[in-house]
């Protein structure tokens, strides 16, 4: 019989890495790379305080502090996670999707019902919807029911997490001590399982069937699944493929977001699907990577084996979700094939920029919100048609009525 592990908290649920802030790390910054610290910090205030929106820290995270990777005008290219939730703003002012997407259940379904590959929702814990399918869990009484009678593994996250907190692998269960094993073999009792989701994740927990990597993906990195971040653009020819990156897992982590440490994150080529140079860590700690650290096996220059099918998969999800501007789409890489996870409507530019190196901020994005206005000019044309319309019944119906009742 199993004994329950004492942790009082089952799930992380706030990030944890090693990210420096900026004020600690400038010592190191004018000692190694030979900057002084009025010129840095001049240089952090003009990309803090013009277009850019770049604060200190992610000045730091991003490297822009070394004058031999980047130029003056390398520099500009990059922008802050509050410059590009604005243009992410701007880009999808258009988009009625917005709820479907920020709802793991339903973007699923959604999909599904057309037929794409995403993961199998066997239930929910929680949350205040009841309904069919998936089965829903109301209490702890189901919860137990439904382990014991489960198929494990299983991957367990909240309805609405971000960055893969609240994450767990469900190993076994333990029908008679009511006690669950977790990944890296730790367990927990059913009661502390269902009390932290109760008092962390009110909104309910995804007990999915546990995605299997690649044989390509399991060569690379082992036993958990990398996902793609496929940032997917309009710019007015319809959507495109724009950026890459596949968040790969090291360390024994579950999930793959590069906060976790020990992954890595690495640029992709769109049109060829080859992998390059990963990065690890943080700053001016990060590191240029060609090979995983825990296998060997190399990265750079390695084509994901099914990046076609990860083009076609992405593009026929963007077809159905119409008039959305920018998106990044996660797209798992399993031994089935790839795997659409989710959808984000404010993608994570900083992310992008830190894997590939490079400033996102240029003439594609600039035509994509020439787009939207345009699309919305469109709009505002076809409203101001349907309030002249109905202007004109009006008045004709005002004119019928006095022709009437003056006969």
């Amino acid at each position: 019989m199993s004994t329950a592990h004492s942790d009082s908290q089952v799930f992380d649920t706030a990030q944890r890495h090693d990210i420096i802030p900026y004020q600690q790390v400038l010592p190191r910054i004018v000692e190694e790379y030979g900057r002084s610290y009025g010129s840095l910090m001049r240089e952090m205030m003009t990309l803090a305080l013009t277009n850019h929106k770049l604060s200190a820290d992610e000045y730091v995270q991003l490297r822009l502090f070394d004058g031999e990777r980047f130029t003056s005008d390398d520099k500009k290219k990059f922008i802050g996670k509050g410059k590009a939730i604005k243009v992410s703003q701007s880009l999808n002012a258009v988009n009625t999707w917005t709820g479907v997407m920020r709802d793991k259940v339903a973007f699923a379904n959604l999909l599904g019902g057309y037929g794409l590959a995403v993961p199998e929702t066997l239930a929910i814990y929680g949350g205040m919807v009841d309904h069919p399918k998936p089965q829903v869990l109301a209490d702890k009484a189901a919860l137990h029911g439904f382990f014991a009678n489960a198929a494990f593994p299983l991957f367990g996250k909240p309805v609405n997490s971000v960055n893969s907190l609240g994450s767990a692998l469900i190993c076994a269960y333990d029908e008679q001590s009511r006690v669950l094993t977790l990944q890296h073999g730790k367990t927990v009792s059913l009661d502390e399982f269902a009390a932290d989701i109760e008092t962390s994740f009110g909104d309910g927990y995804l007990l999915q069937k546990k995605l299997e990597p690649s044989s390509q993906m399991k060569r690379l990195c082992g036993d958990s699944v990398p996902t793609v971040r496929v940032l997917v653009l309009d710019q007015g020819d319809g959507p495109d493929l724009f950026k890459a990156a596949v968040k790969l897992t090291g360390g024994k982590n579950i999930a793959d977001n590069f906060w976790r440490v020990g992954n890595l994150l690495c640029p992709v080529d769109v049109a060829t699907g080859k992998m390059g140079v990963a990065v690890s860590g943080f700053g001016i700690d990060a590191q240029d990577v060609s090979a995983h650290p825990d296998t060997g096996a190399p990265i750079e220059g390695v084509k994901i084996a099914d990046w076609s099918e990860v083009r076609e998969l992405v593009l026929s999800t963007a077809g159905i979700l119409k008039n959305v501007v920018i998106t990044g789409y996660d797209v798992a890489l399993t031994d089935q094939g790839p795997v659409i996870v989710e959808a984000n409507n404010h993608p994570d530019t900083v992310m992008m920029q830190m894997s590939e190196r490079s400033g996102i901020w240029g003439p594609e994005m600039k035509n994509a919100l020439a787009h939207v206005e345009a699309l919305q000019k469109n709009d505002a044309r076809k409203t101001a048609r349907k309030v002249a319309e109905l202007n004109r019944e009006r008045k004709e119906a005002t004119r019928q009525g006095l022709k009437a009742d003056a006969a």
